[in-house]
C-alpha cells in the first residue's frame, strides 16, 4: 500500500542515490599515503587511451554491423580517469573509485609512487560514468591544434640552434687571443 504523503523522488535524488550505489571500478585499487586535496579537490588517475575502439552497431533493419573508431595521434585525449581521493568539503556523490570524465581543462599533474595523477577541483569532473565499458569520444582534434602540436618542437629546435650559435660565436671570440699571449716562464731569476 503506497502512501499518499510520501513526496517521489526528484530526478536530481535518484541521480544522486544512483552514483552513490555505484560499485567502483575493476582498476581502482587504494593507493597508500597518497596526497590528501583539501577542500573541493579531487584526485583522479588517468585512464591510457585505447588504441582501436570496436563498437557494434545496431542496423534499423535489423542486423549488426562492426564500427571502428579511430584514435591516434588526431583524436582529442579521452580525459576520463579514476577517482582517487576527494576533499573534505566535495559533494556526497563524489566517489573514491569512479570511472569520471573530466575537463580538458584540468592539468595538473604530479607523480606519486611511479603513477601519473591529476589534481582538480570537484567542478572540472563532468560526469561519472557508471559503465566500465562506456568509452567518451571527445571527437577529432582540430586541424590548429595539430599544426601547433607538431610546430612547438620544431620552435623549440630553432631556439636550441639559435643558443648553441650564439655560444659558438662567443667561445669563436675568446679562442682569437690564442697563441697571441704567451705564458710567462718561471724559470726567471
Amino acid at each position: 500500500m503506497k502512501n499518499e504523503n510520501e513526496i517521489p523522488l526528484s530526478d536530481a535524488e535518484l541521480t544522486s542515490l544512483f552514483i552513490q550505489n555505484l560499485s567502483t571500478h575493476p582498476q581502482y585499487s587504494p593507493v597508500p599515503d597518497l596526497p590528501i586535496p583539501l577542500q573541493n579537490g579531487v584526485l583522479v588517475m588517468k585512464l591510457d587511451k585505447p588504441g582501436i575502439v570496436k563498437s557494434i552497431l545496431e542496423l534499423e533493419g535489423g542486423g549488426t554491423t562492426d564500427f571502428f573508431e579511430a584514435t591516434g595521434n588526431n583524436t582529442q585525449d579521452t580525459c576520463e580517469g579514476i577517482i582517487m581521493a576527494v576533499g573534505p568539503n566535495c559533494s556526497k556523490y563524489m566517489h573514491i573509485g569512479l570511472k569520471c570524465q573530466y575537463s580538458t581543462q584540468a592539468r595538473t599533474t604530479f607523480r606519486h609512487k611511479g603513477k601519473n595523477y591529476l589534481a582538480m577541483d570537484e567542478y572540472s569532473v563532468l560526469f561519472i560514468v557508471p559503465d566500465e565499458d562506456t568509452l567518451v569520444d571527445n571527437g577529432v582534434k582540430d586541424v590548429r591544434q595539430l599544426r601547433r602540436e607538431k610546430k612547438i618542437p620544431q620552435q623549440d629546435q630553432t631556439l636550441k640552434n639559435i643558443y648553441n650559435h650564439e655560444q659558438n660565436e662567443k667561445d669563436k671570440k675568446s679562442d682569437k687571443t690564442k697563441g697571441k699571449i704567451k705564458p710567462v716562464s718561471n724559470k726567471l731569476k
